[in-house]
């Protein structure tokens, strides 16, 4: 029904271009009435200037559709203000009824409150509040009545000499975690200890974290211990990082015993009073090449020994080259070994670079039998004059390898050149 009614009145409009509203009216408008559709009376008496307002008005009112009652009595010039607002107050909507009293000219105010007071709907009563010659304390206390602790929190933060206890009190007795922290942060005077224990009550991990973080006079071992119970990693984490008076061993055991490298990490580097051992122990056994190289890097006191077997026995080329250039007091020889077996041209040529004491030969002997000229001559560029220190053959093998590529032998399979002693 929609779609015709639609298509009939762009039919009329068309109609009306050609010729004129006037020819409409005289024409189609009678039939129009005849149909007895609220839609339709109201799409042609907004469309139509000529139209007959008072008999699309009717139909309109003995609909009784809430919304084209509405949109009638707003839009239509000469409507029956007070027919349509009857079918308005007679719905108990409170939205339209708000609507009516917003942007209808002409309308009984107080009529169109009471419904929306009556119905305690606390939308519609914050919205009407705000309306000229409303009465706010009687909308106020209809929100207050509701429970929802958006709009009681929206109220004592918007209007101005509202009941803060009362609006606190709903939002307490609402036990949301959101607006019970949103009451403590933004409304003065509010009662910070029922709010807190609301939201300690609540379990919520977010908004416990936050409590502690924003509100003064939080209680922050009992928000603390929602976070530890939960045991979950990233919230312990975060409060022992940005609380201050945080049980950081309790937060820390949490962390520890979930293991996770990166936060047993994290957590030891940035908490004072961290349990390095344990910490360690649990990037250790997480068996993660990264943050035992970072661990034993950057956290004073880390067992070096056992966080470079753990990078030792991944055989990472990448990590143990890192851990002989970042780590004070690694074993250069064993993290060098695993670079060299690895036969990985980059890391073999970065520890040389980078490490001092590295065993040239060796790393140099790995391009060689790769027979990959760009890093002979990467090894060559840094070497320069140290090759003469070098057993004879491979410096043969370098010329030679440099001739292949000329001549293109260089497309021959690669067979290692004989290693060096």
């Amino acid at each position: 029904m929609g779609n015709i009614v639609g298509d009939l009145m762009n039919d009329i409009c068309e109609y009306a271009k050609l010729y004129s509203y006037e020819k409409v009216c005289e024409k189609f408008e009678s039939r129009v009435i005849e149909c007895n559709n609220a839609y339709l009376s109201y799409s042609f008496a907004y469309h139509v200037p000529c139209s007959n307002v008072d008999a699309h008005s009717k139909i309109v009112v003995n609909s009784g559709n809430v919304e084209l009652n509405y949109l009638f009595a707003k839009d239509i010039k000469g409507a029956d203000i007070a027919a349509h607002g009857k079918v308005i107050l007679d719905s108990k909507n409170p939205e339209y009824n708000y609507l009516f009293a917003s942007f209808v000219n002409e309308t009984d105010i107080d009529k169109h409150a009471k419904v929306v007071i009556v119905s305690k709907d606390a939308e519609y009563n914050f919205f009407f509040s705000f309306l000229k010659g409303a009465d706010v304390k009687a909308h106020e206390q209809a929100i207050i009545e509701s429970g929802d602790a958006f709009y009681n929190y929206r109220f004592a933060d918007e209007v101005y000499d509202s009941d803060i206890e009362a609006h606190g009190k709903a939002v307490i007795d609402s036990k949301n975690a959101e607006y019970n922290y949103l009451f403590a942060r933004d409304i003065r005077n509010a009662d910070i200890r029922a709010h807190g224990d609301a939201v300690i009550a609540s379990k919520d991990l977010e908004y416990n974290y936050k409590f502690a973080k924003n509100i003064p006079g939080a209680d922050i071992k009992k928000h603390g211990r929602v976070i530890i119970d939960s045991k979950d990693m990233d919230y312990n984490y975060n409060f022992a990082r940005d609380i201050k008076g945080a049980d950081i061993a309790a937060h820390g055991r949490v962390i520890i015993d979930g293991g996770d490298a990166e936060l047993n990490y994290l957590f030891a580097r940035n908490m004072d009073g961290s349990n390095i051992e344990a910490h360690g122990r649990a990037v250790i056994d997480s068996g993660s090449t990264k943050y035992n190289l970072y661990f034993a890097s950057c956290i004073r006191g880390a067992d070096v020994a056992s966080h470079a077997k753990v990078v030792l026995d991944s055989k990472d080329p990448e990590y143990n080259y890192k851990f002989a250039r970042d780590v004070k007091g690694a074993d250069i020889v064993a993290h060098e070994k695993v670079v060299i077996d690895s036969e990985n041209l980059e890391y073999n040529y970065l520890f040389v670079e980078n490490i001092p004491g590295a065993d040239i030969k060796a790393h140099c002997q790995v391009a060689v039998n790769a027979r990959d000229y760009d890093y002979i001559s990467k090894f060559e560029s840094i070497l320069g004059s140290k090759y003469a220190k070098f057993n004879e053959e491979i410096f043969d093998a370098v010329i030679n390898r440099k001739i292949e590529i000329l001549i293109g032998e260089d497309k021959k399979p690669v067979t290692k050149t004989k290693h060096i002693v």
